[in-house]
């Protein structure tokens, strides 16, 4: 993906997983210009409507900054070690999970991919990529064997 530097310590990597997954302040400040953009334009101010608007935009474009930001990280500190065969997308969102597996699409058709999903006990509400993992492969065709360990699987 993209190289960001490894932290030295463990709490220099939830320091830096924090800073960049608390993007939280400006989907916040998103919500707030779109809803300020949204009641200037019913009161007839089109101008101040879409300066809250661009306004509103530039946070939402932060805040897509802060988690391309955090998917690089995240994957390059959890696969740094790890075989070519083996892709980890633990602390990924489904999304950017799915992007990667987009990407590594052409390695699971030639050789086959070990992908670790977890368990899903950090989730609320249970595991949420090992599901999105198997809805993806059979989207594109690909087989999804239950790997030895819990928290795997081999695509093929």
């Amino acid at each position: 993906m993209s190289g960001s530097g490894s932290p030295q310590s463990q709490d220099d990597y939830m320091a830096t997983y924090d800073r960049l997954r608390a993007p939280s302040s400006e989907a916040q400040a998103r919500h707030i210009a779109f809803t300020a953009s949204h009641n200037a334009y019913a009161s007839g101010d089109r101008a101040l409507a879409h300066t809250l608007s661009q306004r509103g935009k530039q946070h939402g474009n932060n805040m897509k900054a802060y988690n391309a930001q955090a998917k690089n990280f995240i994957f390059d500190i959890n696969n740094a070690n790890l075989p070519d065969d083996t892709v980890d997308l633990h602390g990924l969102y489904v999304d950017e999970a799915m992007d990667v597996l987009r990407w590594r699409i052409q390695d699971i058709w030639n050789e086959g991919l070990w992908v670790i999903v977890g368990r899903g006990s950090h989730s609320a509400g249970g595991a949420r990529l090992g599901p999105a993992v198997q809805r993806f492969c059979r989207e594109v065709g690909v087989q999804a064997g239950e790997g030895m360990m819990e928290g795997r699987l081999y695509l093929y």
